[in-house]
């Protein structure tokens, strides 16, 4: 794959694509690091070569590489795919939905909260006939882009974009209760000092002992707590 003929390119990518179901050959991929072009691909700025890459990757996703395949930016890479060429090629960006399906374990987590935030705004867009159709084409291509986005895309996206939403949330995280703690701290039988702190719930006992620790070696030594 070491050349610049992208028509080669293209023909050596859908043969990968045909073949990358055999177990076989995707280790093959994995291990002489021909998954590294095959991501590179997808910047190549063309639909047809993006096409055949997704095709790869959504095979290889089912392997248990998929940390391999994200390190190597096959996520971002993909979203940007989408962004890309959404509106314009349904066919491409139904594909790029199944490689995102496969990529998502059990938990979802595989795809990253900012990857995943992306992904929802653009499912979102693009699942929205108005957005999505928005007349560009003559009638004749407006019927088949119309025909194409309820088949090939609206279908795999509408169920992405639920398995997305079973594991992600937008509610932003509840914030921790504050408490403030009076104690009132008597040395030497004769000194007391009162001493107010912070802390979350939960936190105070650790937060107490190490504050008071640096109280104690400034200004006093204790003998008993009061709080």
């Amino acid at each position: 794959m070491l050349c610049n003929n992208m028509e080669g390119i293209l023909e050596v990518t859908r043969v990968y694509g045909n073949l990358s179901q055999y177990q076989d050959v995707q280790d093959f991929i994995l291990e002489q690091n021909v998954y590294k072009f095959i991501v590179a691909l997808l910047d190549s700025g063309k639909q047809d070569v993006c096409f055949s890459a997704c095709g790869v990757l959504i095979n290889l996703a089912n392997n248990n590489k998929k940390a391999l395949l994200k390190g190597e930016g096959a996520i971002d890479k993909l979203v940007e795919c989408l962004r890309d060429f959404g509106c314009s090629d349904w066919q491409l960006a139904g594909l790029v939905c199944k490689a995102f399906w496969n990529f998502m374990d059990d938990a979802g987590l595989i795809l990253g909260l900012e990857e995943t935030n992306k992904l929802l705004d653009l499912l979102s867009s693009f699942l929205d006939e108005q957005i999505a159709l928005d007349h560009r084409w003559n009638l004749d291509l407006m019927d088949y882009q119309r025909e194409c986005w309820e088949v090939e895309f609206k279908p795999v996206a509408s169920q992405l974009l639920d398995k997305i939403h079973s594991h992600h949330s937008y509610l932003e995280p509840l914030p921790e209760q504050t408490k403030t703690y009076k104690v009132t701290i008597t040395c030497n039988l004769s000194s007391t000092a009162d001493v107010t702190m912070s802390a979350t719930a939960g936190s105070f006992p650790n937060l107490f002992i190490n504050d008071l620790i640096c109280i104690m070696a400034e200004d006093f030594t204790p003998i008993r707590l009061m709080t």
